[in-house]
């Protein structure tokens, strides 16, 4: 099938070719036709910034096959890194190789999830029990400066079904295959009385945790059609951790996603995926409230976005991108062919980037029916290709584009990680020997280690 998906259009070029250039008289009409629908010129500034990963390039951590969904990290400052899975585990990465499970969440830890049982009750306002499905996502300590000392690695934790949670963590030794659940404590499950229906991302800010509620409508199992919303539902919300007082900061949102600090710490940074943009919010100091668009028109689909040390910026993940041309000069011998290479990229982009809204507004409807909902998730998983990890400058300005090898799909966040210890405040010292990029995935299984330099100097 794929031979015969490149084979035509090429036969169809030769065709071309040969009717309007046999004749000399004749090929000005493809010339024209191609000036019209080049698309080289606008990429070139993002060509340049591109840099193609092969597989050699990069690692797969395989973890035997039972880490899967590790979409976004924790660094422990003691070393290692704490990732949430989709079976409800959250589990510490202590190497290329090794891990332990830290806590088991829900009535996944016996392997049973009732999805669209859990998926009801959270439409009908009610409480999930323990034996509910869970979905571990955001991550933060409770107190960052006991889990740097080792006395407490208390987690907050985004659970897309629950809200807020206060996962406790025993200290001692951890051990794989953790079936019992854990014990938590639901710290927010309403807030300006409507449930959060996809907690997200998360971040702590003195006695403030501030986090993503992506949708109203769809969650875990139909992220496929957040995209396709006609109306945006999700919020970001506040909650005070001593008043236990929730407050709605943003809404109306086109599915809020990742969060991060600027580096002054008074406020921060916003990725709303449908949008392809990223709002900056002050949440402190004389312009608190105030919000602004920081990064607008990115062109590609912004997930998850990570602050490096040392100001060096910030990193976002994405599964998806515009489609470009392979290269910035025209190497097709057949101007045909070139013709319909660039008509190709111009239409995708148009339906899935500049005219998504309209297209969502068609698309959505049909949704409801389980069988295309299903299908939707199927391609939004399988269809994106390698992923990407973008490197922003403090100002919002793309400076570099990783392009991901297809093993590492499905990409949700790039992380600089070390198995070492990592401080987590103040100046680091980075290098390629202690440290390195993790390519998170929302859905597939293993994660891409990448070295540092790929996409930022260390030094």
């Amino acid at each position: 099938m794929k031979f015969v998906a490149v084979l035509f259009p090429v036969a169809v070029a030769v065709l071309l070719d040969t009717l309007f250039y046999a004749s000399s008289g004749r090929k000005h009409l493809l010339d024209s036709l191609f000036r019209t629908v080049d698309d080289t010129e606008p990429a070139k500034e993002w060509l340049t910034l591109r840099k193609t990963l092969k597989l050699d390039d990069v690692k797969v951590l395989e973890y035997g096959g039972a880490v899967q969904g590790a979409e976004a990290f924790l660094q422990d400052p003691a070393g290692g890194v704490y990732t949430g899975l989709i079976d409800g585990r959250i589990v510490k990465l202590l190497s290329d190789d090794d891990y332990v499970d830290i806590a088991c969440l829900g009535s996944n830890c016996g392997g049973k999830c009732d999805l669209a049982a859990a998926k009801k009750k959270q439409k009908e306002g009610k409480n999930l029990s323990p034996n509910s499905c869970s979905r571990p996502l955001g991550l933060q300590f409770l107190d960052p400066e006991a889990a740097a000392a080792g006395t407490d690695k208390t987690l907050l934790v985004c659970d897309v079904f629950r809200g807020l949670l206060k996962v406790h963590v025993p200290p001692g030794q951890y051990r794989r295959d953790r079936h019992e659940p854990s014990h938590f404590d639901v710290l927010l499950s309403e807030a300006d009385g409507k449930r959060p229906y996809f907690s997200n991302a998360l971040l702590k800010h003195g006695d403030y945790v501030y986090f993503t509620d992506s949708s109203q409508s769809n969650n875990f199992g139909t992220k496929g059609r957040i995209i396709l919303e006609p109306e945006p539902t999700g919020r970001l919300l506040e909650f005070n951790l001593k008043t236990k007082r929730a407050t709605v900061v943003l809404e109306r949102l086109a599915f809020p996603n990742g969060l991060a600090f600027t580096p002054s710490r008074d406020a921060i940074l916003m990725v709303e995926t449908k949008t392809r943009s990223i709002k900056k919010i002050h949440i402190a100091g004389p312009r608190k409230g105030q919000v602004k668009v920081w990064a607008s028109d990115l062109p590609f689909v912004p997930d998850n976005i990570t602050e490096l040390p040392n100001g060096l910026g910030y990193i976002v993940g994405s599964a998806f991108v515009k489609k470009f041309p392979s290269s910035i000069q025209v190497s097709s011998p057949s101007v045909a062919l070139s013709i319909l290479k660039a008509l190709h990229r111009r239409v995708a982009n148009g339906l899935f980037f500049t005219h998504l809204q309209t297209v969502g507004e068609i698309l959505y409807p049909l949704t409801e029916f389980e069988a295309f909902s299903v299908a939707l998730d199927w391609l939004l998983t399988h269809l994106g290709g390698g992923g990407h990890l973008f490197h922003l400058d403090t100002q919002g300005t793309v400076r570099r584009w990783i392009s991901l090898p297809r093993e590492c799909s499905a990409v949700s966040e790039g992380f600089v990680a070390s198995w070492g210890k990592f401080p987590s405040a103040g100046s680091v010292e980075l290098s390629d020997v202690s440290h390195f990029l993790l390519a998170g995935s929302f859905a597939k299984n293993g994660i891409c280690k990448i070295p540092l330099s790929a996409l930022v100097d260390p030094k």
